[in-house]
């Protein structure tokens, strides 16, 4: 049995409560069924956050949201053009909030196939995939120091050769390998 196998039969969707506002983000861990691989996005360079860094596909609430799932769902049509009828939501993960202060909402979800898929050019440079198996191995994280501006940031990174993997993305994923652990 696969890892999104087990993870669709240990757990339920709760949907996410409380009140929201600009301030919070919804983000899919999102793992391709056919590869058993975690997908990421690499954000656009020119973009005035983040710009180059690995995340997951979302965002920020916007008003004509109903709530961080449909938050969520849009942004993965916004920046890969891929619909809500091809996503399916398996798990809320613990809400994180980033160094400026947004408090985000990871949602596990499953896709069959990445492909097909379109960059947004204006929001994502590139996708990368990570195994699962990797994701959910507690050796594959270390604890790291960041500079931001005057700032020293103590962070966590995905050990990983192809891609560089940190902060709150990182955290996101050992919270899953962490839970994927607990649950067996």
């Amino acid at each position: 049995m696969s890892l999104i196998e087990k993870w669709q039969k240990q757990w339920s969707l709760i949907k996410p409560s409380g009140d929201v506002d600009e301030s919070h983000a919804g983000v899919l861990v999102l793992c391709e069924r056919a590869g058993q691989r975690l997908i990421l996005t690499k954000r656009a360079a020119h973009l005035k956050k983040h710009a180059g860094e690995f995340c997951f596909v979302g965002g920020l609430w916007q008003g004509s949201d109903d709530d961080l799932l449909v938050t969520a769902l849009r942004e993965a049509h916004e920046e890969l053009n891929l619909t809500a009828d091809r996503i399916e939501l398996i798990r809320l993960l613990p809400s994180q909030r980033s160094f400026y202060g947004v408090n985000v909402t990871p949602i596990l979800a499953v896709l069959d196939d990445i492909e097909p898929y379109i960059i947004n050019p204006d929001e994502v440079a590139s996708i990368a995939s990570i195994p699962l198996e990797d994701v959910v191995n507690l050796d594959k994280y270390e604890s790291i120091h960041v500079a931001r501006g005057n700032y020293r940031i103590k962070s966590l990174r995905h050990i990983n050769e192809s891609y560089f993997v940190w902060g709150l993305t990182a955290k996101i994923m050992h919270d899953l390998a962490i839970s994927h652990w607990r649950s067996l």
